[in-house]
């Protein structure tokens, strides 16, 4: 599945991925995961924790870049909020690729009712980027980010 082909199926509706604490960001993420990359979902934590936490499965096919003043989303990315937001569990949403280094938006869960939100900068750790993408589809690479991988379409 690609990013545009997840984003139709599941643009709208409540993901509850893991059937625990009802409807979260994190679901959204590891439904994402799940679907465009067949990483199957696990406990990784909060939102806040999906910056931290290295030995996910999710972390395994992402590269994490930092929040910087010139640093622009791009489309797919998983943007990583701090424990500063959330109740102090953080927040995690998917870049929709539309933005500056001043603004973007994202496909959000849990986030004020939110489907579809606009973000400055503030309170953002930084993005795990899929390791591999096309403008028009997101599909792993035999090599992303350095490690062996499956490929999938």
């Amino acid at each position: 599945m690609t990013f545009d082909e997840f984003i139709k199926k599941y643009n709208g509706k409540s993901i509850d991925y893991d059937g625990t604490y009802g409807v979260q960001c994190v679901d959204l993420i590891k439904q994402y995961a799940d679907s465009v990359f067949g990483v199957k979902g696990g406990s990784w934590g909060n939102g806040e924790d999906y910056w931290n936490n290295t030995a996910s499965a999710l972390a395994k096919i992402t590269t994490k870049i930092k929040n910087t003043a010139s640093f622009v989303p791009k489309k797919g990315d998983i943007m990583v909020w701090n424990k500063n937001v959330g109740n102090g569990c953080g927040h995690v949403a998917i870049c929709t690729g539309e933005g500056t280094t001043s603004y973007f938006y994202s496909y959000d869960q849990n986030w004020n009712g939110a489907l579809r939100a606009i973000f400055t900068r503030m309170t953002r750790t930084g993005t795990a980027r899929p390791c591999t993408r096309s403008s028009t589809t997101m599909t792993m690479s035999t090599a992303c980010c350095g490690r062996k991988t499956r490929a999938r379409s």
